[in-house]
């Protein structure tokens, strides 16, 4: 809802509520952003997630892919490798509903 001010200046009302999308998290890809959540700088590697979460590496890889194209990890480039991180943008609500249901 949108209201024009006495300067024409469109304006949004205060009781407008904002529509949020349902973020759904599978079970694998809510133990990684909490494992990522917790784990140190040095283990945040693919190799290291799928070892520690005990996730064939190829489906590991295939969700941190899906994940950075979503906005909630991003990559970063260490000499050969990519270690991964959070953004803000991350569910970790979401993926701690489904750890615990």
């Amino acid at each position: 809802m949108t209201e024009e001010n006495k300067e024409g200046v469109e304006t949004t009302s205060i009781n407008e509520e904002v529509e949020r999308e349902e973020v759904r998290v599978s079970l694998s890809g809510a133990r990684i952003l909490m494992y990522l959540n917790n784990a140190s700088k040095h283990l945040r590697y693919p190799v290291e997630i799928s070892k520690r979460l005990k996730i064939d590496y190829c489906y590991t890889a295939r969700l941190l892919r899906q994940m950075n194209y979503e906005g909630w990890i991003q990559g970063h480039k260490l000499e050969s490798k990519t270690m991964y991180s959070l953004t803000g943008e991350a569910p970790l609500t979401e993926a701690l509903s489904v750890l615990v249901a």
